[in-house]
């Protein structure tokens, strides 16, 4: 392990799951699996919701940097206004020599890589040949907040590119197209990959009842985000980057934002949400 990584601590960062089996099982499993590989000096994770907290997290580590992976779709209110707030609050009561925040999950195009591969395994398992089968991402959404569709939308466009499904469509819980709405217009079978990082609410009980009430023999549910094989090399390949930045002695390029160096000030700083994400 580097010398960069010897005095960091890594916190991976999720909402947090309710409903389901709320147990955050996969968060958990993902963060012992990057501590396994030795990302970081120490690794945790800490949820928006529910325990432990991101402060109890924070409070946990005795490395004086710490790098913060969001294991977000997108970077909207949670992601950005509500992560931001908490970090800057807890670098009050604690002095940190630096504390960085990478974007989130859904911004790195390995995950549509992985969403793609992963979708086409599940639709074989059913006998269905990929190319002749349109894959739906499910995501969240929001009336308030465009970030969520943003940011499905371009994973979608990514997996278009590569030419492996008939056609990507994307749905949402919280805004149209809705998944029911979205499935009427479909001909032929249909693979659904949940963008979720949990099990809990919304990707458990919610997926089961628009699964259910689909009534459809040719639609396959491949699962969601957290429970797709091969999640934990992505994140890690993006922390890797991250390291190999610092290693040459370049700074973070500008999808790392510092939330607070608090040796002096006691005070954070943090970039505003691009319109985009």
């Amino acid at each position: 392990m580097d010398d960069n990584r010897q005095n960091t601590g890594l916190l991976i960062v999720a909402h947090g799951e309710r409903g389901g089996d709320a147990s955050n099982a996969g968060v958990a499993q993902l963060t012992a699996t990057l501590r396994a590989r030795q990302m970081a000096a120490e690794v945790r994770y800490g949820l928006i919701k529910g325990a432990p907290a991101i402060e109890t997290a924070l409070n946990a580590f005795s490395q004086p940097e710490l790098l913060v992976f969001p294991l977000f779709l997108s970077e909207g209110y949670f992601a950005h206004f509500v992560l931001a707030r908490r970090l800057e609050q807890a670098a009050r009561v604690r002095q940190y020599g630096s504390l960085h925040v990478l974007p989130p999950l859904g911004r790195d195009m390995a995950l549509g890589d992985l969403i793609a591969a992963s979708a086409a395994v599940a639709a074989g398992k059913q006998g269905l040949v990929s190319r002749q089968t349109t894959l739906v991402l499910l995501a969240h959404g929001s009336s308030r907040n465009s970030a969520s569709r943003l940011a499905a939308g371009r994973l979608a466009r990514h997996i278009r590119d590569r030419g492996s499904f008939r056609s990507v469509r994307t749905a949402f819980l919280q805004e149209p197209p809705g998944l029911a709405s979205v499935i009427e217009t479909i001909r032929g079978p249909v693979v659904i990959v949940g963008l979720f990082t949990g099990h809990g609410l919304h990707g458990a009980d919610d997926v089961n009842v628009m699964m259910n009430a689909l009534e459809r023999a040719d639609t396959v549910f491949a699962g969601n985000l957290i429970g797709l094989p091969g999640l934990a090399d992505v994140v890690a390949a993006r922390i890797d980057r991250y390291w190999q930045s610092i290693r040459m002695g370049r700074r973070p390029t500008g999808d790392c934002r510092p939330i607070a160096n608090m040796k002096s000030n006691g005070r954070g700083d943090h970039a505003p949400p691009e319109a985009s994400a």
